[in-house]
């Protein structure tokens, strides 16, 4: 079975307004999975639609997004984050949180 997106992918899950075609853009294809970005010519809003063929079945997940197609290109590229680096920012914040508050308190006519 071959994927078509205007198929499957067939209007916005937010305003219900029909997607163009030229609003469906394939991300990226990988072994029966494919990643589509959406975006509706009606309400601005953006989507990313992701299809998993498998035995004759497809299963399809929307996620909303603010991205535009290059920003989702772009971050294709970027490196994925690690669960030690996300650990290693948890205990920042952790060791740093009380520091960071008083920081703002004492800044906060200057961040507004």
């Amino acid at each position: 079975m071959s994927i078509q997106p205007s198929h499957f992918i067939v209007e916005c899950p937010l305003c219900h307004a029909m997607y163009e075609q030229t609003g469906v853009r394939l991300l990226r294809e990988l072994s029966g999975t494919k990643l589509f970005h959406c975006q509706c010519h009606m309400c601005g809003r953006s989507m990313f639609a992701l299809m998993l063929e498998s035995s004759g079945w497809l299963s399809t997940v929307g996620l909303v997004t603010d991205l535009d197609v290059a920003d989702a290109l772009r971050l294709e590229q970027v490196k994925s984050i690690t669960s030690d680096e996300c650990i290693r920012l948890h205990q920042m914040i952790d060791k740093d949180s009380m520091e960071f508050c008083r920081y703002l308190q004492e800044n906060k006519r200057k961040i507004v």
